[in-house]
């Protein structure tokens, strides 16, 4: 078994007579440990930034020292890995090249026997490879830009490649909206320089008739952080968005691990502000390459991904017309008083550590808002979130409020009965992603033409441009601030 903390450095234990005895304990590194046909596979990035398995027996892995008692089975190279999962007599491997997916499969010594043949800009999510030890099939859960996730089963026969390869499952769409169909999608990986000689990929999708004119409405989507990479996938909820003109752009940010470990780092701590120079430098790009220009451009951001677009909103508020930021971090000098916070100080550092405290100062959204003209902005959030505490969302939209010298809306929308995402009944979610997208069609200024039937509006949703004036969070006056 595996002790750690939400995927980052975790230690092995066996369990041996009915106690747990250590295995691989302070490798400053997360690892993941996988038992088939008497060996011990252990994926980690331990002394390989990208990755790399290693192996053992497992009748005498309590006997090791260390990591230097297991042999390396599959060494680390320029891609990044992500998963390995026993399938027949030896394992797959879910690596990330060029923030795309590849799976290899390998024998039980770790010989790559041949890569399975993935569509162009495949996207496979974490823990996305399913098995069946015995049978030899391999279960891959696939998605991309143009395709929703779908799963699809490789027979992993003694060959140089699957005996079988067939779709067991794929999400149907309407006609109008399915990418496969009707909606024909152009997908463009592009590579953009930020600071320090940076190359960020960012992926652009759109109607394949649509030419860039530098007026497109475009949604910009990033989050960059805790070794979470965005690969090629499809939000059901965006179609209509792209049927009606709309450019979506995913930004593979610094902070993730599109590129192991060092790509994390650089996003991490100290370093947090490569992730918004990211996110900033790729938002300039898609203006300079004629998609569309700063009153049409919205960044859209959750949870970690909150903060990316509440830091982009304070540091660049000329930059985007509309900011999109859900369940966020804001406040940075005390997030980690509130529900999981205290988990998070080794991604962000702790504000109770004096150098940690004055680079989060320097970026915390909350702190950094000043008298100026903001763009139209919506803080959603949820009552019952136990990871990120809803306050973050009231404050900010209260002192934005307060401060801002524009006429755009700075609104905050809140749902009790739901908390951070993951279990949201699918009504309810519904409802919300309406609500987002309906605030970024009204702040772009989208013409609906994909003929696809809109939600009537009702009486008890007043129209967007109103919320401020209708429904303001009540403003208290702000404390200064002190430094312990």
């Amino acid at each position: 078994m595996t002790v750690g903390e939400l995927g980052a450095d975790s230690d092995l234990f066996a369990l041996e007579d009915g106690s747990l005895e250590p295995v691989l304990t302070e490798l400053d590194a997360p690892l993941t440990p996988v038992l088939h046909k008497g060996r011990v596979y252990v994926h980690t990035t331990a002394g390989a930034p990208r990755g790399r398995v290693l192996g053992h027996d497992a009748e005498t892995i309590t006997e090791v020292s260390g990591i230097e008692d297991f042999e390396t089975v599959v060494a680390e190279t320029g891609d990044t890995m992500q998963q390995v999962a026993p399938v027949g007599d030896g394992f797959a491997v879910h690596r990330i090249r060029d923030a795309s997916s590849v799976v290899s499969v390998h024998s039980a010594d770790g010989t790559e026997r041949y890569e399975l043949s993935l569509p162009e800009f495949a996207g496979i999510p974490r823990g996305g490879l399913g098995n069946n030890r015995e049978s030899a099939e391999l279960f891959v859960f696939l998605q991309g830009l143009d395709r929703p996730t779908g799963v699809v089963r490789a027979a992993v026969g003694p060959g140089d490649g699957p005996d079988d390869w067939a779709v067991l499952q794929s999400p149907t769409l309407p006609a109008e909206l399915d990418p496969q169909e009707e909606l024909d999608l152009t997908i463009e990986r592009r590579w953009v320089e930020s600071t320090d000689a940076a190359s960020v990929p960012v992926y652009v999708v759109h109607r394949s008739d649509i030419k860039p004119d530098g007026d497109a409405p475009t949604v910009l989507y990033g989050y960059g952080g805790f070794r979470i990479p965005l690969l090629p996938s499809l939000d059901p909820y965006r179609l209509p968005f792209l049927a009606d003109g709309g450019v979506f752009a995913l930004a593979c940010l610094r902070g993730g691990s599109e590129f192991g470990e060092e790509w994390h780092e650089q996003g991490a701590r100290e370093h947090k502000e490569h992730t918004f120079e990211d996110f900033e430098a790729v938002a300039e790009d898609l203006v300079a390459a004629g998609y569309t220009n700063t009153d049409r451009l919205a960044g859209w951001g959750g949870s970690n991904g909150g903060l990316t677009v509440g830091a982009a909103l304070t540091r660049r508020p000329g930059l985007f017309g509309a900011i999109v930021c859900t369940v966020p971090l804001l406040d940075m000098l005390r997030f980690h008083k509130f529900l999981l916070g205290e988990a998070w100080t080794g991604e962000y550092g702790s504000p109770e550590d004096e150098e940690a405290f004055e680079w989060l100062r320097s970026y915390s959204p909350y702190h950094n808002i000043t008298q100026r003209s903001y763009p139209a902005t919506l803080f959603a959030t949820a009552a019952g979130d136990t990871r990120v505490h809803p306050s973050h969302a009231r404050k900010m939209t209260a002192r934005m409020q307060a401060a801002t010298a524009g006429e755009d809306p700075i609104c905050y929308h809140s749902v009790e009965e739901t908390g951070h995402g993951t279990g949201t009944p699918t009504s309810l979610e519904i409802e919300q992603t309406l609500d987002k997208w309906a605030f970024v069609y009204e702040t772009l200024d989208i013409e609906r033409s994909s003929g696809i039937e809109a939600r009537p509006r009702s009486s008890s949703r007043p129209d967007l441009r109103q919320i401020r004036s209708r429904h303001p969070v009540q403003v208290r006056p702000l404390r200064r601030q002190h430094r312990r």
